[in-house]
C-alpha cells in the first residue's frame, strides 16, 4: 500500500516542528509492525522488514493485502491526526497491489480506506518505481535523452574539444544518478557508449585510460559499478 503526498495539511508549521510529529508516525507504523498488526516487505528471506518509508513530502507504508491490515494503517493515520493536529489528504492517496490480489479483495481495501488504486507509479523522483524483468526497458528513456542529446550536437559544426566537453559534461553525466541507485544492464551500457563512439565519429577506444595516452572517457559499466559500491 503507498499512501503518498498530502500528509502535510492544515496551518502551516515549522520543519522542526513537522520533523517531530513524522517521527510519531514512524513510531506509530513501527508499533504497529511489531505487532503484526501490519506485515511489511521482505526484499529477501534474511532481510529486515520494510513497513515504510518516509521522503520529502511522501509517506509509503508497506502491508499485506488484507482488510484487517488496511484498517490497521487507518487506524494508525487517524491516531497521527488527532495527535498532531495535521490532516491526511486523502484524495492525494493511493494505493498499489500486487499481480496476485484478487480483484475483490482490491475494491474491499480501497473502499473501506476510501482512497483509489492505481495500477503503478510510473517514476518517482525521475527513477523507475517498478523494474520487471526486463533490465532495459524501464532505462530507455535515460538512452533516448543521450541520443536525442547527441543527434542535436551532430547537426552542428563542434570542434574537437567541444565534443569531447560535450560527452564528459553532458552525456556521460546523464545517467550518473539513475546509475547510482540501479545496476544498468550490460546490453543498455553498450548501446551508451556505442551511441557516444558514433557522435565521435566511431573511434572505438574511449575509454582507456589518459595515462594510456587516449582521452579517459568513462567506460559506463564500470561507472555504474563504481556508484553502486560507493
Amino acid at each position: 500500500m503507498v499512501p503518498s503526498r498530502g500528509i502535510r495539511q492544515g496551518d502551516p508549521i515549522s520543519p522542526y516542528l513537522f520533523l517531530f510529529i513524522t517521527e510519531g508516525l514512524s513510531n506509530l507504523l513501527l508499533r504497529a509492525s511489531a505487532s503484526q498488526s501490519i506485515q511489511g516487505y521482505h526484499l529477501c528471506s534474511t532481510a529486515p522488514v520494510i513497513s515504510h518509508l518516509l521522503f520529502a513530502d511522501d509517506t509509503l507504508i508497506f502491508c499485506r493485502a488484507e482488510e484487517a491490515q488496511a484498517m490497521a494503517i487507518k487506524n494508525v493515520l487517524l491516531l497521527y491526526e488527532q495527535a498532531s493536529g495535521q490532516q491526511v489528504n486523502y484524495s492525494k492517496t493511493t494505493v498499489s497491489f500486487s499481480r496476485g490480489v484478487p480483484s475483490d479483495m482490491r475494491m474491499r481495501i480501497t473502499t473501506s480506506l476510501d482512497i483509489r488504486e492505481v495500477l503503478s507509479h510510473e517514476k518517482y523522483f525521475g527513477l523507475p518505481t517498478t523494474i520487471g524483468r526486463s533490465k532495459k526497458k524501464p532505462f530507455l528513456f535515460i538512452f533516448d535523452r543521450i541520443k536525442k542529446r547527441l543527434s542535436s550536437w551532430m547537426e552542428r559544426l563542434v570542434s574537437w574539444a567541444g565534443r569531447k566537453v560535450l560527452i564528459k559534461a553532458v552525456a556521460q553525466a546523464i545517467p550518473t544518478y539513475s546509475m547510482s541507485v540501479f545496476k544498468f544492464s550490460q546490453e543498455l551500457c553498450n548501446n551508451i557508449h556505442a551511441t557516444i563512439s558514433k557522435f565521435w565519429f566511431s573511434r572505438l577506444k574511449l575509454c582507456q585510460r589518459k595515462e594510456d595516452g587516449v582521452l579517459g572517457f568513462r567506460d559506463m559499466k564500470t561507472f555504474n559499478d563504481a556508484l553502486l559500491a560507493k
